[in-house]
């Protein structure tokens, strides 16, 4: 195994369309379901590796559709002889980006490319191309000041009733 790239379509940008990207990748380590993961899930202790298996720091523009981290390939070892691997994106910059999971229209789901020579006497390179299977997202996030607002942090959205007073428009 040469090198393994982890591809991620941007959807998504708060704070600044233009800003720098953080994200740290590591093995998470415990076990979930789509319908019990939680935010406590992913912050117990020992939840995922001390380990950055693939780190990324980037200013983005507006332009920006894709990004790409290399991914450690010690960690993509673990998971063909585990049969198995988990993998959570911490961010670490001043702009959260989201990415696609969606299937349809088009495929935007992150692909993980695998790199790695054929057992052949060329040593012919070749690839194996990974895309996501499932996907959970969480955030973490106190209860509204006052309920009578609408809050965004951390992804966390309490929603609120808005009023205008169209005499005034």
């Amino acid at each position: 195994m040469d090198s393994a790239l982890l591809t991620l379509k941007i959807n998504y940008r708060y704070k600044d369309s233009s800003g720098t990207v953080g994200i740290e990748a590591r093995k998470f380590s415990n076990s979930f379901t789509g319908t019990t993961f939680t935010w406590d899930s992913a912050a117990a202790s020992g939840a995922y590796s001390d380990t950055v298996s693939g780190s990324l720091l980037q200013i983005i523009s507006p332009q920006d559709s894709i990004l790409r981290l290399r991914i450690d390939t010690t960690l993509i070892r673990q998971w063909t002889q585990l049969n198995t691997g988990s993998l959570i994106l911490l961010p670490t910059g001043n702009t959260v980006t989201g990415f696609s999971p969606l299937n349809a229209p088009t495929d935007t789901r992150p692909e993980l490319r695998v790199y790695f020579r054929k057992n052949d006497s060329l040593q012919t390179r070749d690839s194996l191309s990974l895309r996501m299977g499932s996907g959970i997202f969480v955030a973490d996030g106190g209860p509204p000041t006052n309920p009578g607002t609408i809050t965004l942090q951390a992804g966390v959205a309490y929603r609120g009733v808005l009023r205008f007073d169209s005499l005034n428009i």
